[in-house]
């Protein structure tokens, strides 16, 4: 545990927080008033991402996310609004805030200076969802930064409960929902929530929680870091490869086996090393592909 914080009372909009000492098996502490929530704040490990709005004020937004509303406008970090998709504080459970948006989406990850990158492994999406107005329902869904592709997709959700258009309302039942989801080579992503709600009028929305954790690394190695087209790799064993234009070319022995996928593991050519300088066409498209031979995995352009 690394605090507890005042969630809901008159010291609420102080950001009150009580510190835990580290190793410490006890906390003490002085009730700052009669009617009070208090959040534990716990150091998590396994989280590579996690959505904190402890500081973030009414009007923003908190780092790295996006909201896309009627007419296709934009709300974004940095940026503040008195309208529109914004944080809202002063709720009942959860953090006590809430970031609410409306009609089109919410996005984590699309903004360059906040990407979500991660590496091959398992994860897990926790996030939890309540409604500003009535029931509208939403799904979320993990897609791939470059392709746009959903790699993976929830079914789709009532919002609840239903703040009834109150910021002072108790979101504390609100459900804890999980997606699990495979990446298969690192890469950039995107969490979107989307709205699901069929029917007119404002479908409006209130995200409490949203975090990534990794449950499982993969075993496979982690590609080096992509190289410009044309620049050699050299690697261990006396193997070169590099890429120009659409080829992917290998120098080492003959007789050694391949295998080029794409970033989201769409097999893109294999075979067998049949010189000592092989070139591989990939044909239309452009991008990054991972290389594996000879016990080595890494990234070319394309």
């Amino acid at each position: 545990m690394t605090e507890l914080r005042v969630v809901n009372s008159v010291y609420f909009t102080q950001g009150k927080k009580i510190p835990v000492t580290d190793g410490a098996t006890e906390i003490s502490f002085t009730m700052p008033d009669d009617n009070i929530t208090i959040l534990p704040v716990f150091y998590e490990k396994a989280a590579v991402s996690k959505t904190d709005f402890a500081n973030v004020t009414n009007g923003a937004l908190p780092q790295g996310w996006r909201c896309t509303q009627e007419n296709n406008k934009i709300h974004e970090f940095p940026k503040t609004y008195t309208s529109g998709a914004r944080l809202f504080s002063g709720f009942t459970g959860y953090q006590g805030k809430a970031l609410y948006w409306r009609e089109v989406s919410a996005e984590f990850g699309r903004q360059t200076a906040y990407p979500l990158e991660l590496k091959a492994g398992e994860y897990k999406l926790t996030f939890a969802m309540a409604a500003w107005k009535g029931n509208p329902d939403y799904k979320v869904e993990i897609l791939d930064l470059t392709t746009g592709n959903s790699i993976a997709a929830s079914e789709t959700y009532t919002a609840g409960p239903n703040a009834d258009g109150s910021t002072s309302a108790n979101l504390s039942s609100a459900a804890t929902r999980e997606l699990s989801f495979t990446v298969s080579a690192k890469n950039k992503f995107v969490i979107r929530f989307s709205n699901q709600t069929s029917g007119g009028g404002l479908h409006e929305f209130l995200l409490l929680a949203c975090k990534v954790s990794l449950l499982q690394q993969s075993d496979e190695p982690e590609p080096d870091t992509p190289t410009p087209a044309i620049e050699i790799i050299d690697l261990l064993g006396g193997v070169k490869v590099w890429s120009f234009d659409k080829t992917v070319y290998i120098q080492s022995q003959a007789g050694q086996k391949f295998t080029i996928i794409d970033v989201n593991g769409r097999m893109l050519k294999s075979g067998v090393t049949q010189s000592d300088r092989e070139e591989i066409n990939l044909g239309r498209g452009s991008g990054i592909a991972i290389v594996r031979i000879g016990g080595r995995s890494f990234k070319v352009k394309y």
